[in-house]
C-alpha cells in the first residue's frame, strides 16, 4: 500500500499471525461486524516474537514488495489503429465495438483478420448502470484514453485514468468528453440520446478487455528511495532485535 496505493484484504479464521500486519482489523461474529483493530494491536504487542512486521515496528519477516519487484506500469501502444475510432453498440447487449473509418488500417484489420477486432465484451460486468447508456459511456472513455495516450506517452494506465477523471470533472461529465469526440457525439444522439458516466474501474475493465489492444511497459526509474527505505528498515530491524534480545536476557536473569 505504501508503494502503490493498493489495499489488500486478507480473510482468516483462527490465525493470529496476521494480527501483526494490518492497519485495520474487522471482526465478523455471528454475522455482526466489529472493529477489532485495538484488540489486535494489543495481542500483537504482547505475543509477537518478531515473525512478521506490525505497522513498521516489529522484527521483520516480510514479502519483498518494493517497486522493483512489482510489474511496470503499462500504456496502450502508439502505433495501433484504434486512434480516432468510433464507438458502436453491438446486437445482443453487453458488447461494444471500436471501429475505424472505411478503408483505414483499423477497418481492414476488422474485416479481414479478426471478426472480433475492436470488440469489448462487458457482459460479465453486471454492475453497469442502465446497461446500454453506461456501457456506451465506457466505450467513449476508452476511445478518449487511447487518443490521450498518444500525446502523453509517459502516462501509464493509472495516470490515464486519473487524466480521464480530471477531464470529466473539468468539462462537466460526458457532455464535455463528447465535445472532443465530435463523430461519437452524432452516434450517441442517433443511437441512445445520451451516455452515462462510468466509474474508472469499469473503464479499465473495458480497455483491457478490448480485442486487438496492445500495451507497452513503461520502464521503472529508480530514484534511490527504495534503497534508502530498505536501509532504514534494516536499521529498525536491528534495533528491535536488540530490544527483544535484551528483554529475553533480563527474563532469564530473573
Amino acid at each position: 500500500y505504501d508503494s502503490l496505493g493498493i489495499s489488500t484484504v486478507v480473510v482468516v479464521g483462527g490465525v493470529g499471525d496476521w494480527l501483526d500486519v494490518p492497519h485495520q482489523v474487522v471482526k465478523l461474529d455471528k454475522y455482526l461486524i466489529y472493529d477489532a483493530t485495538e484488540k489486535a494491536q494489543s495481542v500483537s504487542r504482547q505475543f509477537s516474537h518478531g515473525h512478521v512486521q506490525y505497522a513498521g515496528r516489529g522484527v521483520v519477516h516480510r514479502l519483498n514488495w518494493d517497486k522493483k519487484g512489482m510489474p511496470n506500469q503499462r500504456r496502450p501502444v502508439t502505433d495501433h489503429p484504434f486512434h480516432n475510432a468510433r464507438v458502436s453498440l453491438m446486437d445482443g447487449g453487453g458488447r461494444i465495438c471500436l471501429t475505424g473509418e472505411e478503408g483505414s488500417e483499423m477497418s481492414v484489420d476488422y474485416e479481414n483478420e479478426d471478426d472480433d477486432f475492436g470488440v469489448i465484451d462487458m457482459t460479465r460486468c453486471e454492475q453497469l448502470f442502465g446497461r446500454s447508456e453506461q456501457l456506451y459511456g465506457c466505450g467513449l472513455c476508452v476511445a478518449w484514453i487511447i487518443g490521450h495516450s498518444k500525446s502523453h506517452p509517459n502516462l501509464g494506465l493509472r495516470g490515464l485514468l486519473d487524466a480521464l477523471d480530471n477531464e470529466l470533472d473539468r468539462s462537466g461529465g460526458m457532455k464535455g468528453l463528447l465535445a472532443s469526440l465530435p463523430e461519437s457525439k452524432e452516434d450517441v444522439l442517433e443511437c441512445l440520446g445520451y451516455a452515462s458516466r462510468p466509474r474508472r474501474y469499469e473503464v479499465a475493465m473495458a480497455l483491457t478487455r478490448m480485442r486487438g489492444i496492445c500495451f507497452d511497459d513503461i520502464p521503472y526509474e529508480d530514484d534511490g528511495s527504495q534503497e534508502e527505505a530498505a536501509r532504514k528498515a534494516e536499521e529498525r530491524k536491528k534495533a528491535l532485535a536488540d530490544i527483544w534480545a535484551n528483554r529475553r536476557k533480563k527474563a532469564k536473569e530473573t
